[in-house]
């Protein structure tokens, strides 16, 4: 019994190893690269066709009108532009003296914002769906005050950051700040 048991086994190995020796003949002979049919290659260089010099123009000058690139819209941001008055009259050194309430704040350029002081004498300019461009910020200076510049007038210039994805800079007197700025402006009483 023990030998019909160790000859079925023998029988089993054999069969096993024959069905791997068939398919690893397909997988790997099958598929080599001496199984590819012999034949010739033919590689054809083709001429180029002449081409004028105007031919030549016309094309740079279409590719380069399909690289232009779209100019980003310049017409709906909003931003603002923050700052005090201060009654600097009697006003200790190094300080920025007494706050002033009631005063009135113009932003003007491509659109208009008017606001007034708070009684901490801060103001917000907020500009909504405001264009960029160069923005005028004028105090209305009050009789008996005077002020330097004496047109009461600061430049701000809003456009589009270069360095910062869909960022506004605002430069006053060539300092840079992002999303909003800071304009101050110090009244002096007038000497009878």
């Amino acid at each position: 019994m023990q030998k019909g048991f160790l000859n079925f086994y023998m029988i089993g190995i054999i069969v096993v190893g024959m069905m791997l020796s068939t398919f690893s003949y397909y997988v790997f002979k099958k598929n080599s690269v001496s199984e590819i049919p012999n034949g010739t290659i033919n590689v054809e260089k083709k001429e180029e066709l002449p081409v004028s010099e105007t031919e030549k123009i016309q094309e740079i000058n279409k590719l380069s009108q399909d690289i232009t690139p779209v100019p980003k819209d310049t017409s709906s941001y909003t931003f603002t532009i923050k700052g005090y008055v201060y009654d600097a009259s009697n006003a200790p050194a190094m300080t920025s003296g007494t706050p002033m309430t009631g005063i009135v704040i113009r932003g003007t350029g491509p659109k208009t914002v008017t606001t007034q002081t708070k009684s901490n004498g801060s103001y917000t300019l907020s500009f909504i769906n405001a264009p960029v461009g160069t923005y005028d910020v004028c105090v209305a200076v009050p009789s008996g005050y005077r002020i330097n510049p004496t047109s009461g007038c600061e430049s701000v210039t809003v456009r589009l950051s270069e360095k910062y994805d869909k960022t506004l800079e605002l430069t006053v007197n060539g300092n840079v700040a992002l999303h909003w700025t800071a304009i101050n402006f110090n009244l002096m009483r007038e000497q009878p």
